[in-house]
């Protein structure tokens, strides 16, 4: 299925019969976001921020330690500008020693406990300008994530506006199957599937 319009929710029927609860949803398939050329490629080019982002890829297994330890130039420069920088520190090493934000044998990231974690800091680093967000991409060129650093303030002063499309915290999964068509949902609409029981209907 190609999806011309991402604004826009696409309706698919579906020819064979399905039954709530089976698949597990569906890769991304979209291209690089446009009108953001000035700005910086993440997921393997295929996913463009603008310039007022500021952009750190996370390693999806054991990424932790590089995490706690590195930190992007971009990143620190702009943390620098807002005094952020021991905020930053604080909140990668909170992630780095909270066991639960990873799987115990890979090290995956398990993004709601990653997300619990970053809500802690939030408001901090709102309070200066900075929205920090989450981001995972699937498709097939495998699964990239990566946190966005939103300069709010120089958006505002460029007369720009953004938002994050692959913000863990503002997916839906984007995909529902109904009996009879599927709907696709574009990023940042919150969707929630509601499954009814055979058993409401027995009176």
């Amino acid at each position: 299925m190609t999806i011309t319009d991402t604004n826009q929710v696409v309706e698919t029927k579906i020819e064979d019969e399905y039954n709530v609860g089976e698949g597990e949803g569906e890769e991304d398939d979209g291209t690089a976001n446009e009108g953001f050329e000035d700005g910086t490629e993440v997921a393997s080019g295929s996913y463009v921020v603008p310039k007022e982002v500021a952009v750190e890829e996370l390693a999806n297994y054991k990424g932790h330690k590089d995490l706690r330890d590195q930190c992007p130039a971009a990143v620190r420069n702009m943390l620098e500008e807002k005094d952020l920088i021991p905020t930053y520190d604080k909140f990668v090493k909170t992630i780095a020693d909270t066991k639960e934000t990873r799987g115990s044998i890979l090290g995956k990231w398990k993004d709601q406990q990653f997300i619990s974690v970053l809500d802690q800091f939030r408001d901090d680093f709102t309070a200066k300008g900075v929205k920090v967000a989450l981001c995972k991409r699937k498709s097939g060129k495998g699964t990239h994530r990566w946190l966005e650093f939103i300069d709010v303030d120089k958006l505002e002063e460029n007369g720009r506006s953004y938002v994050p499309q692959y913000d863990v915290a503002n997916l839906s999964g984007q995909v529902i199957k109904t009996a009879y068509t599927k709907l696709q949902f574009p990023n940042g609409v919150a969707a929630e599937e509601l499954k009814v029981s055979f058993f409401n209907y027995i009176i």
